[in-house]
């Protein structure tokens, strides 16, 4: 699978009603491919974890390709310094707390990563800290 058959499914599986959707949960539909949760939960745990296109699509940018990305990334290839940028990078709640539930979480450097997010200043960092906790 590569990233642009990966953002081709998401194109053809999005709706105006979900992007609508997302703003009543504060998450910008601007970005949004308008694909429900439940939809790229079953997509994701079909394929195999894929650190490669993980990348790829976190470098997309939008909502639900980063979701992918999340979902679909190796937890054992996570490093410190992938994952402070991933925080650093994140835009909305959902994005932070799927990341933290289902993939730092899971990941060897995760514990060391506590308190450097929890004292930072920038809320989305901050909140994969508590979130982790």
């Amino acid at each position: 699978m590569t990233a642009e058959e990966a953002l081709d499914w998401l194109a053809s599986q999005g709706s105006e009603a979900e992007r609508a959707a997302l703003a009543r949960y504060g998450i910008p539909g601007d970005r949004a491919f308008g694909v429900p949760m439940g939809r790229l939960l079953a997509w994701a745990k079909r394929r195999p974890k894929d650190a490669g296109l993980a990348a790829a699509l976190w470098a997309d940018g939008r909502h639900e390709a980063r979701m992918l990305a999340i979902l679909t990334d190796d937890p054992a290839a996570l490093t410190p310094d992938r994952m402070d940028a991933m925080v650093a990078g994140m835009s909305d709640w959902a994005i932070c707390d799927t990341a933290a539930f289902h993939l730092f979480d899971r990941a060897p450097h995760a514990w060391g990563r506590i308190g450097p997010w929890c004292g930072d200043g920038r809320l989305y960092v901050r909140r994969s800290g508590l979130a982790l906790i």
